[in-house]
C-alpha cells in the first residue's frame, strides 16, 4: 500500500510539474508578445515624434515664405500644396522646397512665379548635386543682376546646369564668378547665356572662381574703354567688339 501510495504521489507531482513547464511556456510567450507590442509602440511613438518634428519644421519654414511674401493663409495655401507635392516627387524634401521658395521671395518674384518656377530650381540642383537652398539663392541673385533681360528662374537654372555639366565648374563656382562681373555685364547689356558662358570657360582652364569673375569684368571694362587708334590697331587685326550701330557683339564671337 505505502508503495503503491508513493507511485500515486508521483504521478500527481509529475502532473503538477507538467502543468507548470506549461504554465511556464506560456507565460514566456505571453511576455515576449509583450514586448513586442512595446517594441512596436515604441517605433510608432519614434515615427510619430519624427512626423511631429518634420511638420514643426515644415510649418516653421512656410512662415518665413508668408513672411516675405507678405502673404494670406489663402494665397499661401497653393505654395504649400507645390512644396509637398516636390517634397513627395523629388529628393528633396517639403522642407528644403519651402526654403527655396523663401530664396525666390526675396528676390521679388510672387507667388504665381514661385509655384511655376520652383521645379527648375530643383531641377539644377538635383542635376549638379548642389544644396537647393544654395541653388535657389544663386538664381534669385541673377534674377536680380540680370533684370532688365527679364528672365525667368528656370532659364537661369537650366543655363546653369547645362555650363556646370559642359565644363569643369558647377553651379556654385559660377555663382561666385557671377557676383564679381554681372553688374558690368548688365551695364552691357551682354547677354546672361554669354557671361555664363564665358566664365565656365575660364574655369574650364584653370581660374578659380573668383579670378575668373574679376578677369572677365576687367576684360569688360577695358574693352569699353578702348581708345580710337587701339580699336582700329585691333580693328586691323580683325578684332572687334561693337557692330556699326555701337552695339556689344556676342561675347564668344570676340573671344
Amino acid at each position: 500500500r505505502a508503495t503503491s501510495g508513493m507511485r500515486q504521489l508521483g504521478a500527481v507531482t509529475d502532473q503538477v510539474r507538467g502543468g507548470m513547464q506549461k504554465l511556464g511556456a506560456r507565460m514566456e510567450k505571453v511576455q515576449a508578445a509583450i514586448q513586442g507590442v512595446q517594441m512596436v509602440s515604441a517605433a510608432v511613438n519614434l515615427a510619430l515624434g519624427a512626423a511631429a518634428f518634420k511638420a514643426a519644421n515644415f510649418e516653421q519654414q512656410m512662415s518665413g515664405v508668408q513672411a516675405v511674401t507678405l502673404g494670406t493663409a489663402e494665397s499661401m495655401a497653393p505654395m504649400i500644396d507645390r512644396a509637398k507635392e516636390l517634397g513627395r516627387s523629388t529628393t528633396f524634401s517639403a522642407t528644403e522646397v519651402g526654403s527655396a521658395m523663401e530664396h525666390m521671395a526675396r528676390a521679388g518674384m510672387d507667388a504665381g512665379i514661385i509655384i511655376d518656377e520652383v521645379g527648375g530650381v530643383l531641377s539644377a540642383a538635383a542635376a549638379d548635386g548642389m544644396d537647393l537652398g544654395e541653388t535657389a539663392q544663386i538664381v534669385s541673385a541673377n534674377m536680380k543682376a540680370f533684370s532688365s533681360q527679364n528672365l525667368t528662374a528656370t532659364q537661369i537654372a537650366d543655363t546653369l546646369a547645362l555650363a556646370s555639366a559642359r565644363t569643369m565648374s558647377n553651379i556654385s563656382s559660377l555663382g561666385q564668378s557671377l557676383q564679381n562681373v554681372s553688374a558690368t555685364a548688365e551695364q552691357f547689356n551682354i547677354p546672361f547665356s554669354e557671361v555664363v558662358t564665358s566664365v565656365a570657360l575660364m574655369q574650364d582652364v584653370g581660374l578659380d572662381a573668383s579670378t575668373a569673375g574679376t578677369a572677365f569684368n576687367t576684360m569688360l571694362n577695358r574693352m569699353a574703354k578702348t581708345s580710337g587708334p587701339m580699336t582700329q590697331k585691333l580693328a586691323d587685326m580683325g578684332v572687334e567688339f561693337k557692330d556699326a550701330h555701337g552695339n556689344m557683339l556676342p561675347l564668344p564671337e570676340v573671344l
